[in-house]
C-alpha cells in the first residue's frame, strides 16, 4: 500500500511539472507573435507598389509595331511620378512564336526615361518600338516590370500581329491633343476625339454606331435579343 501511494504522488507531480512547462511555452509564443506582425506591416507601408498592368499595340508599317504598356503605380497610396518610375523599374521582354513555343523570336531591355514614359490621368504610359522578326507575321510578346533590388515584379503577355490583319490593328481612338491610344473602351458625351493610325493613312473611314438607349444587362441565362437601331 506504501508503495501504491508513493506512485499516485510522483505521477501527480510529473503531470504538474508538465502543465506548468506548457503554459511557459504557450505563453512565451502568444506575446512573439504580435511583434512579427507589426513588424511586418510596417517594413511594406511605404513600398511602391504596381496595382496593375495592360498593353496594347499598333502597327507603324509592315516591318514594326509600337507597344504601349499601361501601368498603374502607386506609393503610400499616391500615383508614382515618371521619375520615380524610371529610377525604381525595369522593363524586360521576349518574344515566342506562340504560347505554346519555346521557339524564341526576340528578346531586350526597353530603358526606362522621359522620352518614352508619360504619365497620363495619375497612371504611366510605356512607349517602344518592337521590330517584325524574319519571316514572323505574328509573336506573343512576354514582359516583366521588376523593381531594381528586389525580386517584385509583374509580368504581361501581348499577342502581336505584324500584318495587320484587322482595323484594331491599324487603327486607334486618341483624344483630340494626345499621341497615345485611348486606355479606357469608351467616349464621354461630347468628348473630341481622333481615330487614326500611326502611319499617317488619310484613307476615308466607315464608321457605324448604334443610336440606341440600351437597358441595364440581362441575366446571363437569358436569351432573347435585344434589338438596337443602327445608323
Amino acid at each position: 500500500m506504501n508503495i501504491n501511494y508513493s506512485l499516485i504522488l510522483l505521477t501527480a507531480g510529473m503531470l504538474g511539472l508538465a502543465a506548468c512547462s506548457s503554459q511557459r511555452t504557450v505563453g512565451t509564443r502568444a506575446r512573439d507573435a504580435p511583434r512579427g506582425v507589426a513588424q511586418t506591416s510596417v517594413n511594406t507601408t511605404n513600398d511602391p507598389v504596381l496595382v496593375g498592368v495592360t498593353s496594347k499595340f499598333l502597327a507603324l508599317d509592315s516591318s514594326a509595331v509600337r507597344v504601349y504598356v499601361y501601368v498603374d503605380a502607386v506609393k503610400d497610396r499616391s500615383p508614382l511620378s515618371v521619375a520615380d518610375f524610371d529610377q525604381l523599374y525595369n522593363l524586360n521582354y521576349v518574344m515566342y512564336s506562340d504560347y505554346g513555343s519555346r521557339d524564341r523570336l526576340a528578346y531586350g531591355n526597353v530603358p526606362l526615361s522621359p522620352a518614352n514614359v508619360t504619365s497620363v490621368d495619375d497612371k504611366l504610359v510605356i512607349q517602344f518600338e518592337l521590330k517584325r522578326p524574319k519571316d514572323q507575321n505574328y509573336g506573343v510578346l512576354l514582359m516583366e516590370i521588376s523593381q531594381t533590388g528586389t525580386l517584385k515584379k509583374v509580368l504581361n503577355d501581348l499577342p502581336v500581329r505584324f500584318a495587320g490583319q484587322r482595323d484594331s490593328d491599324r487603327l486607334a481612338v486618341f483624344e483630340q491633343n494626345s499621341d497615345l491610344p485611348l486606355r479606357r473602351h469608351f467616349v464621354a458625351q461630347n468628348e473630341p476625339v481622333l481615330i487614326r493610325s500611326l502611319d499617317g493613312n488619310t484613307d476615308p473611314l466607315l464608321v457605324t454606331y448604334y443610336s440606341h438607349g440600351f437597358d441595364a444587362a440581362a441575366s446571363p441565362i437569358n436569351t432573347t435579343p435585344r434589338t438596337g437601331v443602327a445608323t
